[in-house]
């Protein structure tokens, strides 16, 4: 580890690292991991043109604080130019999902840890270290799988200089496509991407004593609960996961409806998966329903593998025959997501149970509702 930094100096490197974190999963690896080694090694005059530049050329979004930290490390280390192409990039309110998929082992492989598993832990040793895992990475178009590695830290240590053996390591690795590594701090919030990454990931060591693994749904399933009990309706419907909750009844209904017309319904229902949830009013009658089941005094548990099972299996989006377009794409992503969630929880406190359904990628719980 390097030399304690100095609180300003804390302040623009631990901020630039969570603007690659936001970036990661969202820009090609190869820039992810050319700008991390320069912010590791220090180079912050070039950091603000790099990120500006690269997130523009591609139209992706950053958070507006993440825009006025790379006009402040401008100002400080460069000049008093603009960063490159700064005007251009769209400001982010929210961070999206990336569209991966993460898993903890290749298709047709079991789950357990390789040699290159090994040497990453064995590399990551360090006394800040308080984890290590690793995904494979997958994309909406699959292609070959990308080894990702998980790596928390110590709230308060240098996560942008953590990793570098094993980023050197995986220079000289065969494996292609090249491993990634994400460091992240211990407790703070993280991106879709990395959320995603770590509920589908493997766990390959964690240190004795160290924080127990955070059990993010539950964590969201609390906040829902408590914003039931708050009548908060606009909290409730922010913790929703609409198009996921919706999509199951309009394929279904999509499917009885005669074949003549189904292309124009679906052109109807569809999009309007995904603008429900836009507003209170778009879906108060849900909400209200919510508040009920939720009751005065609730409890939160997990189901068994058999309960589990058929929760899930009742947010399938079934197949919509003869459905083309764009509506017939968007239900299959949608039945993709479905089929990838796993994580469930049940509230008990209402007149009959609430499942609650963990999406990752949107960090957002799917309600399963009669």
């Amino acid at each position: 580890m390097a030399g304690e930094p100095t609180d300003e100096a804390w302040t623009v490197l631990s901020g630039l690292h969570r603007v690659l974190l936001h970036l990661a999963g969202r820009m090609p690896d190869d820039w992810m991991t050319t700008t991390r080694a320069m912010l590791g090694g220090g180079e912050l005059g070039y950091m603000p043109d790099m990120i500006s530049g690269g997130a523009a050329g591609l139209g992706v979004a950053l958070p507006a604080e993440d825009i006025a930290l790379l006009r402040r490390v401008q100002a400080d280390y460069a000049g008093p130019e603009e960063p490159a192409g700064l005007e251009l990039v769209p400001v982010a309110a929210q961070l999206p999902p990336t569209g991966y998929r993460f898993a903890p082992a290749r298709t047709g492989e079991a789950p357990e840890p390789d040699e290159h598993d090994d040497s990453a832990v064995a590399l990551n040793l360090d006394p800040v270290v308080a984890a290590v895992a690793r995904a494979w990475r997958t994309g909406p178009d699959g292609g070959a799988p990308t080894r990702v590695f998980l790596v928390e830290v110590d709230p308060g240590a240098e996560a942008w200089t953590v990793g570098h053996d094993l980023a050197g390591m995986l220079d000289w690795s065969p494996e292609r496509p090249v491993p990634q590594i994400e460091v992240y701090w211990t407790g703070e919030p993280l991106p879709p991407y990395h959320v995603a990454a770590l509920a589908g990931a493997l766990p390959l060591w964690r240190r004795e004593g160290g924080p127990a693994p955070a059990d993010p749904g539950l964590e969201l399933v609390e906040r829902l609960v408590d914003a039931a009990l708050r009548r908060d309706l606009d909290g409730l419907r922010r913790a929703i996961d609409w198009p996921l909750t919706g999509a199951p009844r309009v394929a279904a209904r999509l499917a009885e409806v005669e074949p003549a017309e189904r292309d124009e319904w679906a052109g109807d229902m569809v999009p309007r998966l995904f603008t429900a949830g836009d507003t209170v009013e778009g879906v108060l009658q849900v909400l209200r329903q919510v508040v009920v089941l939720v009751g005065d005094d609730p409890t939160v548990h997990r189901p068994d593998a058999e309960e589990a099972r058929e929760v899930l299996d009742r947010l399938l989006v079934p197949a919509v025959p003869g459905l083309g377009g764009e509506p017939a794409a968007r239900l299959a992503e949608l039945a993709r997501r479905a089929e990838a969630l796993s994580e469930v929880y049940l509230v008990r406190g209402g007149p009959t149970l609430l499942p609650l359904v963990w999406a990752p990628d949107t960090d957002r719980l799917v309600l399963v509702y009669e």
